[in-house]
This record gives structure tokens, C-alpha cells and sequence, in this order.
């Protein structure tokens, strides 16, 4: 990986190529996190709502998140 050169002035911190991926990561990591788990109770699901909670995943694409 190569260091890029600012093409003006940035008021990012000496540690901003280290932090800021790093908070992404972590988030990225959240958001999958969040979807398989909200997908799995789908799985595990009865009652009243299956239907619509049925309805609704079927509708996500299937590219995005599980």
C-alpha cells in the first residue's frame, strides 16, 4: 500500500490512516453482525408475524448482506 499525498491542507490527525479504517472495520463488522442475526431469528420464527417477516426477506436482494 502506497502513502497518498494530500492535495491541500487536512485537519486529520498523525493517527488517522491507522484509526479510521479500524472504526470501519469494527462497524462493517456490526452491521454484518446485525443482519445474520436478525436473519437467523427470522429461521426460529412463529406466530402472527411470520408471514410478513417471511415477506420481507424475500424481498431483500440477495447480493447484500445474508
Amino acid at each position: 500500500m502506497t502513502k497518498a499525498d494530500p492535495q491541500g491542507p487536512t485537519d486529520l490527525g498523525a493517527n488517522a490512516n491507522r484509526d479510521i479504517p479500524a472504526a470501519l472495520r469494527a462497524l462493517l463488522a456490526d452491521v454484518f453482525a446485525l443482519c445474520l442475526k436478525t436473519k437467523n431469528f427470522h429461521w426460529h420464527m412463529s406466530g402472527s408475524h411470520f408471514v410478513t417477516i417471511t415477506c420481507y426477506w424475500m424481498s431483500r436482494p440477495t447480493r447484500s448482506f445474508p
